[in-house]
């Protein structure tokens, strides 16, 4: 009788090597001191630029969490009139 094969054959070999995520786009960048506020619960970069973006503040929050689960981690690169990259990082075990 044959062995059983994994599920996922194609992507068995990553098992153990982090998974990279990478996000990026081209709006408005976030200053400095406002990325140290993005993860927490409730919390919108208010300025001329973004008074008229809807949101409640919570996506970022929940996000951390669940990176935090996984025991990984959220690199925020962002320039001001340029744009934001989140290079998320998470254990795959």
């Amino acid at each position: 009788m044959p062995k059983p094969r994994p599920p996922y054959p194609a992507v068995s070999g990553l098992f153990g090597k982090p998974i990279l995520i990478k996000i990026s786009n081209t709006g408005i960048g976030i200053k400095k001191d406002g990325q140290e506020k993005l993860f927490q619960e409730f919390k919108r970069i208010k300025n001329k630029s973004t008074e008229d973006i809807p949101g409640t503040g919570l996506g970022l929050s929940i996000l951390k969490r669940i990176v935090d689960l996984y025991k990984g981690s959220i690199i925020v690169e962002s320039e001001e009139n340029i744009g934001t990259r989140f290079n998320i990082t998470l254990k795959n075990k």
